[in-house]
């Protein structure tokens, strides 16, 4: 039972890293049974697929992910604070695994819409940014494509970590900058601690 369990994690890993390396398409599963150092029949032992070995991977990793951040934005009252709070948790998730890391920006696209995880990281944002700006400020603004750009600000350094034209690790570079942008935050929206202060993180959808 062991030796069965041990290749199956094997697998798993050889999998993160192989298709985060090579994308989703261009993996294959002789690539990762070569990694793992296992046959490629055990692969189909445990999966059916390789499309359902790499699912089940990205569903497992971008829930343990989401989980981070909900604990983090869960331990601040004040919204600039859990917003920066949930930069952060990400940029250090992301120096902290690199490997699975890797794997999820590069099959995001292939298997989020699959994944049922209640709250999406979209929405989490969402929520973080509509009680940084208010109610009244937030609705001005088509919400899906303010919240994409949020986002996107730290979804997109980290990408170009992985191409090699950002320098790693992300958390201690990315710091100051956060911290710099919620200071700015507090100037030009002074009203948006004060009042949401107290409020709690946005429900999940």
């Amino acid at each position: 039972m062991r030796s069965k369990r041990a290749g199956l994690d094997r697998i798993n890993a050889a999998a993160v890293r192989v298709i985060g390396r090579r994308g989703f398409a261009d993996a294959t599963t002789q690539e990762i049974a070569k990694a793992a150092r296992v046959s490629e029949g055990l692969i189909f032992r445990y999966y059916a697929t390789k499309q359902e070995l790499g699912q089940e991977l990205f569903s497992r990793h971008y829930q343990k992910v989401l989980a981070v951040l909900r604990e983090q934005a869960g331990q601040h009252s004040d919204p600039v604070d859990r917003l920066g709070a949930i930069a952060m948790a990400f940029v250090h998730w992301f120096d902290e695994n690199p490997d699975v890391a890797r794997f999820i920006l590069r099959t995001n696209e292939e298997f989020l819409e699959k994944v049922d995880n209640g709250q999406s990281l979209m929405q989490l944002v969402s929520a973080g940014l509509r009680d940084v700006l208010g109610e009244p400020l937030f609705l001005l603004f088509p919400s899906d494509i303010l919240t994409a750009m949020g986002l996107g600000s730290v979804l997109h350094v980290a990408v170009e970590c992985i191409h090699g034209q950002v320098a790693g690790p992300l958390a201690p570079r990315m710091e100051p900058i956060i911290k710099a942008w919620a200071e700015t935050v507090r100037r030009v929206l002074p009203t948006s601690s004060s009042k949401m202060g107290g409020a709690e993180p946005g429900p999940a959808k």
